[in-house]
């Protein structure tokens, strides 16, 4: 009943306002907590937090704080939200938001990344075809999603097959 719950919310968000951009942080926020309830990571990144790390300064972070504000899941204690100020600042978490005024870090980024579980998230046209694990897009007024396969691969994060239906693969 909760993925029926969680697929009905995804399906609503990405194909029902006709301007979202309006409220873009908002609704990036409520895609991002619900990637974390169709994804998996490896067994060594499940521990009492799941973190969500921001770079920069972004819309998202205080939706993010809201959403997760005294919730927990899968047997996570709690969620934590951290806002890194530079690339080198960045520390272990499970998911990181690129918002598209940090974008010009996302190559810095990706080389402090590699070899972790990070599912890295951005909003910048292209960087789904360079590394970015999901990549905000807006399509026809809408907002949608890239997931690039072989990112999530090699971060060994494993997708639900119904996020991959609402996703744009590459």
């Amino acid at each position: 009943m909760k993925k029926l719950i969680t697929a009905t919310l995804a399906i609503v968000l990405l194909f029902s306002a006709s301007d979202l951009f309006a409220q873009k942080g908002k609704f990036q926020a409520v895609f991002i907590f619900n990637f974390y309830k169709q994804m998996e990571w490896p067994a060594k990144y499940k521990n009492t937090e799941f973190v969500i790390g921001i770079l920069g300064k972004s819309e998202v972070k205080p939706m993010l704080e809201k959403l997760t504000t005294s919730r927990t899941s899968g047997g996570r204690t709690r969620f934590v939200i951290k806002q890194f100020n530079t690339p080198s600042q960045i520390s272990k978490c499970q998911m990181l938001y690129i918002p598209s005024n940090q974008s010009a870090k996302f190559n810095e980024v990706t080389r402090k990344l590699r070899g972790t579980s990070t599912l890295v998230i951005t909003e910048k046209a292209g960087l789904g075809g360079r590394g970015a694990g999901i990549n905000f897009v807006k399509i026809n007024r809408r907002l949608r999603f890239e997931m690039n396969r072989s990112s999530l691969r090699k971060a060994h994060i494993e997708v639900s097959q119904m996020l991959k239906t609402l996703a744009i693969l590459i």
